[in-house]
């Protein structure tokens, strides 16, 4: 069902694939219409009809094993911190996806949330539409801490995803924590191998449901090895260098890692939501196969960690085992879908505030309950 959109096919008066390169800038305010045309060239009418025809061929991985490492200090150190614990029941021996937070969600539509959820329950309706079908069969959650699974498993029964894969994420000899994103990719590259496509999620973001768009055009656009969403903001926390013609050139910031002193005051920033064609992100793993065998010896090349950027940047650049210059960019999303990730209690608020955008987007109703919750949160930690 591969389609065959061609340079000259427009979209208004660009092409489609232009919005990946050099009109990357315009695809915000046309993204309807870009879907609407990749949707017919790859013979679906809606997107639930291609998420449907894909589900076969796309392995979906939610990164759910950060160790609650900034929370613990958060609550050892601020009162508001451990107050917000308190109140919402926050456990920071437990992962970071089952940290507790108000329920938005309207109760008509959502009667089976309690009125206190998780992030990994936000996550979940975020991605629920190219799960639906296959009760899940296509999902991967990575986890750190063994004793979470059956937490983490009734959270996806009760959104009707009964056939997941638990996949641990084991911390090397030697660490105090598991070794990054790609790592835990590492840990289950042979899951990787059973489909042809892979996306990629990070549960403490906020999950646009449009992040679909990336599969979309990856599945049109064969030449291309991976695509990664954006969202183009002032002062991004995570920037992303891109070429004049639009296109990663394998250069990001990200205050842990390798970029931190790479800044921009405008750019696109990565929201952390991937879309790889499977050979090329295995050939690219493959590069680290030894390090990680030998427990996780990444400092051999002067890196604490390995980290999805650093997969991003050999997909840009090129290196030995894979061929660069095939990765693309999609700056379709709003700045809320990145500018507070949930990864300790201080970014609660902000997360919970961005949570009300996607919602609303997304033409759902904020329940009465949600606000005055979403208030308290406010009180806690304007105080």
């Amino acid at each position: 069902m591969r389609g065959q959109v061609e340079w000259g096919d427009v979209v208004g008066d660009l092409s489609p694939r232009s919005f990946l390169e050099d009109n990357w800038r315009k695809l915000r305010n046309r993204r309807d219409v870009f879907e609407q045309k990749l949707l017919v060239e790859n013979r679906a009418g809606t997107k639930y009809e291609f998420l449907n025809n894909m589900a076969p061929y796309t392995g979906l991985v939610l990164i759910a094993g950060g160790a609650a490492t900034r929370a613990k200090k958060e609550v050892a150190g601020d009162q508001r911190a451990r107050r917000y614990g308190e109140e919402f029941g926050l456990d920071v021996h437990k992962s970071r996806a089952l940290t507790p937070v108000p329920n938005l969600f309207s109760h008509d539509a959502f009667s089976f949330l309690p009125p206190i959820i998780t992030t990994l329950d936000y996550t979940l309706w975020g991605v629920k539409d190219s799960l639906t079908t296959s009760q899940g069969n296509n999902l991967s959650v990575v986890y750190g801490n063994s004793a979470d699974v059956e937490e983490m498993q009734g959270i996806c029964e009760r959104w009707g995803l009964t056939n997941v894969h638990f996949i641990p994420q084991h911390i090397h000899k030697g660490k105090l924590k598991p070794a990054g994103h790609a790592d835990a990719l590492l840990w289950m590259k042979d899951r990787l191998q059973e489909y042809p496509y892979t996306w990629t999620v990070f549960n403490s973001d906020v999950t646009d449901p449009l992040t679909y768009l990336e599969l979309l055009a990856l599945h049109t656009y064969p030449d291309l090895s991976a695509i990664m969403g954006t969202a183009l903001l002032k002062n991004p926390t995570y920037p992303l260098e891109v070429d004049l013609k639009g296109r990663p050139t394998g250069k990001q910031g990200h205050n842990k890692l390798d970029g931190a002193e790479f800044k921009v005051t405008e750019g696109p920033s990565n929201i952390g939501n991937f879309v790889f064609r499977t050979n090329d992100l295995t050939s690219a793993l493959s590069y680290y196969d030894d390090m990680f065998k030998r427990g996780g010896m990444y400092e051999e090349i002067g890196r604490a960690e390995l980290a999805m950027d650093h997969i991003i940047t050999d997909l840009a650049c090129g290196n030995n085992v894979v061929e660069g210059g095939r990765l693309r960019q999609l700056c379709a999303y709003d700045p809320w879908t990145i500018t507070s990730p949930a990864k300790a209690p201080s970014n609660i608020l902000g997360y919970l505030y961005n949570q009300i955008q996607n919602l609303t987007a997304q033409g759902l109703t904020i329940s009465t309950s949600g606000r005055k919750q979403y208030e308290k949160v406010n009180m806690i930690f304007r105080s």
